[in-house]
């Protein structure tokens, strides 16, 4: 399992994957209000990219928290 996470003025997005699972889930929690939005998406989304999905996610700004 891997957390990858991505603070803006306006949330805290945490992405989970793994090596062996198929769906990725993406918590984004509002800095103003609190709210937790959970979502789940297909890892094929993210791994389009020649270099792997953790790679298309640093670019796009996510640290590697563990």
């Amino acid at each position: 399992m891997m957390l990858m996470r991505k603070e803006t003025s306006a949330a805290i997005i945490t992405i989970e994957f793994g090596d062996f699972y198929t769906m990725v889930r993406k918590e984004q929690k509002s800095k103003r209000t609190g709210k937790v939005n959970l979502t789940t998406a297909s890892l094929s989304a993210y791994a389009q990219s020649s270099t792997g999905y953790r790679h298309q996610l640093e670019l796009q700004g996510y640290e590697v928290v563990k």
